[in-house]
């Protein structure tokens, strides 16, 4: 059957469903595992009855799929191993519940990414599905890895050739080290990464050795996780390097550069001229003469002028923050008679339709009546602004921040490793929404955050897109913009 796959949002959480077989009323081993269990590695599944369909509800709940986070930047060795390693865990734990590893869904928008754990989960299907194998999953590797990461492309070229050429095809543990291995084993043994895991498995195996049969599966699952949590520490703890196709851009906060440097040279004039004004007056005191009268002399002057110009340059810094604080009020008193002119639009319309009035707005608004909103005062400046400047300009608590919008695709989070622009908010997600281009129109799309993406108030869906325009309210989480 065919993978049909929708989202599903409310106040508290978010659910992937698929749906299931419609005939499906007494379901077998594999549902009853599915539901009943916590099992390593996979989404948590709840599976539901409705209408005589059967629905698989998946929380995903803060997570991000995979196809998201690397929609706008290439896997480098370290995701693809994290990956991979990834993968082999959720085949040997489906495989503990006696479950086929096969019914795996590869799909990249079905395997996310949870943040806290920091791994990736999967989303185990009880059904065969049309078209899932891991040729699938493999072939985004091909397409997305780094090409400036040689080890990564050739991993992941080399998977999405055995994958295709076998039928079936399911990662083995000796396999995938000897791959790892022979693309970068140099650089695991420099980094030690090679000889603290192959430390922790004679360690892990030894035990495993000495005990009993029913103490294996426990000692194998600890070496998996220690293993595991080696790589994942060399993950966080590497530092990220920017991409050239994809420039990283921290979110600017309140900037003071320019008044701090006006602040400085104001104190260097007053400095040098204090100093002049002393070497004056010692000058007079001692009643130098000759040539240390001249050098004294050629001092003060020197000190004199330099004060003079550092005060020029303060006086000019001081006019253009002037203009500039002008400029931001003259937009503000643009945008509030904008805003008050479509209120009273409104209000005729009200008055002239009646209860109609809201859908004649909207009409006028939208279909032909776009001359009148040009012709409302200040929306010419607004759209020249918007056009100009590009930007998302912060309200209240979030004044700190301008959310530059000149180079898209956009990622807004809280994660550096994968955002563009970095909000320190507990509100924002991660990831929480990404700002494309979509022809000669900005859009935005919520990363299925937790705390929600708003657009004038309603709540942006995830992965649907939005138009922007200008004035329109955004709120990232509880920090609130305007775009103009």
């Amino acid at each position: 059957m065919k993978l049909e796959k929708t989202f599903y949002t409310d106040s508290m959480k978010s659910y992937m469903i698929l749906k299931g077989p419609a005939d499906e009323k007494n379901p077998g081993y594999q549902y009853r595992m599915l539901s009943a269990n916590t099992i390593g590695r996979m989404l948590s599944c709840s599976v539901r009855f409705i209408d005589n369909t059967c629905l698989f509800y998946y929380d995903v709940t803060s997570m991000q799929s995979m196809a998201v986070l690397y929609e706008c930047r290439g896997m480098d060795r370290t995701a693809v191993r994290e990956l991979l390693y990834g993968v082999l865990s959720a085949q040997q734990k489906l495989a503990a519940f006696l479950l086929d590893a096969r019914r795996m869904i590869f799909d990249p928008e079905c395997i996310f990414y949870d943040f806290e754990k920091k791994e990736y989960l999967f989303a185990y299907y009880p059904e065969d599905l049309e078209g899932n194998d891991c040729s699938v999953l493999y072939s985004y590797l091909a397409e997305h890895a780094d090409p400036l990461d040689e080890p990564a492309v050739r991993i992941a070229y080399e998977l999405s050739d055995i994958a295709m050429a076998q039928d079936g095809f399911l990662l083995t543990e000796s396999y995938l080290d000897s791959l790892v291995i022979g693309t970068s084993g140099h650089e695991e043994k420099a980094s030690g990464h090679g000889e603290k895991a192959s430390a922790i498995e004679a360690k892990a195996s030894g035990r495993e050795a000495a005990a009993g049969p029913e103490e294996e599966d426990r000692t194998k699952t600890e070496r998996d996780l220690s293993v595991d949590s080696i790589r994942y520490k060399e993950l966080e703890n590497k530092p990220r390097e920017p991409r050239a196709d994809v420039p990283y851009r921290r979110a600017p906060g309140k900037s003071d550069s320019a008044r701090s440097l006006g602040g400085t040279s104001g104190i260097a004039a007053a400095g040098i001229f204090t100093a002049g004004m002393i070497l004056f007056v010692l000058r007079l005191a001692l009643k130098t003469e000759g040539q240390a009268d001249s050098l004294i002399r050629s001092a003060v002057v020197s000190l004199m002028i330099t004060s003079v110009i550092l005060f020029l340059y303060t006086l000019a810094g001081c006019f253009k923050e002037d203009a500039a604080k002008m400029r931001r009020e003259e937009e503000s008193i643009a945008e509030a008679q904008w805003r008050r002119a479509q209120k009273a639009r409104r209000e005729e319309l009200l008055i002239e339709f009646g209860e109609s009035g809201a859908d004649a707005e909207e009409t006028i608004l939208q279909g032909g009546g776009d001359r009148d909103r040009e012709n409302l005062p200040g929306y010419q400046v607004q759209a020249e602004t918007a056009a100009r400047r590009c930007r998302l300009y912060g309200l209240g608590d979030a004044r700190r921040y301008h959310i530059h919008l000149d180079e898209l695709p956009c990622t807004v989070g809280s994660l550096a490793q994968f955002s563009d622009v970095v909000l320190s908010d507990q509100s924002i997600s991660p990831l929480h929404v990404r700002f494309m281009q979509d022809g000669e129109d900005i859009t935005l799309m919520d990363l299925n955050s937790m705390f929600g993406t708003y657009l004038n108030g309603e709540r942006a869906e995830p992965g649907i897109r939005l138009k922007l325009e200008p004035c329109d309210e955004i709120r990232i989480g509880r920090l609130e913009f305007c775009y103009r």
